[in-house]
């Protein structure tokens, strides 16, 4: 599948960019490709592979960027799962020349419920989930947790980098929270969202399928 930015530039449409989609028999996205317009031509920007193991999970994100005629690794998540298809470790690393580094990791943990007990909605940490569904179309949900009451602000990109939307700036209290993205009224294409929330700053990628 292939998706074409285009912005108006008050008498014609002009490519900016596009992104080419691959997937396996199982219907799974094995590889995203980023070009940009350069007035001229298509210029290769990154690309994304994705990994899958035996049960269809996603395992591992790789991100390449395209320098002069070879594709440089700029990093990859490693997604952990356990035999009941759960995801359980979340790992971000980067490559240091020739050495992998750990930068971020995130952790899952679930209960089996034996009982129905009244439960205190108390978050100790800053933290902002991806967005499902993921890719979307229209409208996608974006869950964020607060530990303690503090003004939020969640704002929308494009793929150039530019703000496209203010999706939430308020106060908030502390606890689980979530937002409603609608994208109706934009192209197909891959967006970016950011939070901001005191010290605390995080930013997502999504796809809007139409």
């Amino acid at each position: 599948m292939v998706i074409v930015g285009k912005d108006w530039d008050g008498a014609i449409w002009v490519n900016e960019y596009k992104s080419i989609y691959t997937y396996n028999e199982f219907s799974n996205m094995i590889e995203e490709l980023c070009q940009s317009w350069d007035g001229a031509n298509w210029v290769i920007e990154y690309k994304w592979t994705y990994t899958y193991d035996v049960n269809n999970n996603l395992i591992e994100e790789l991100y390449q960027f395209w320098v002069g005629e070879n594709w440089v690794i700029g990093g990859k998540y490693r997604l952990t799962y356990d035999v009941n298809n759960n995801l359980i470790e979340w790992l971000y690393e980067y490559l240091d020349g020739q050495n992998w580094v750990n930068y971020m990791m995130r952790t899952f943990s679930y209960m089996t419920i034996t009982g129905i007990e009244p439960l205190l909605d108390e978050v100790n940490t800053y933290n902002i989930s991806n967005n499902y569904p993921n890719p979307f179309n229209p409208s996608t949900t974006i869950e964020f947790n607060l530990p303690k009451a503090t003004n939020v602000r969640i704002e929308i990109f494009n793929i150039a980098g530019q703000k496209i939307q203010t999706l939430l700036n308020k106060k908030m209290s502390a606890g689980s929270h979530q937002v409603e993205f609608n994208a109706q009224n934009l192209s197909s294409g891959v967006y970016f969202y950011r939070i901001e929330a005191d010290e605390f700053q995080d930013v997502k990628k999504m796809v809007l399928l139409k």
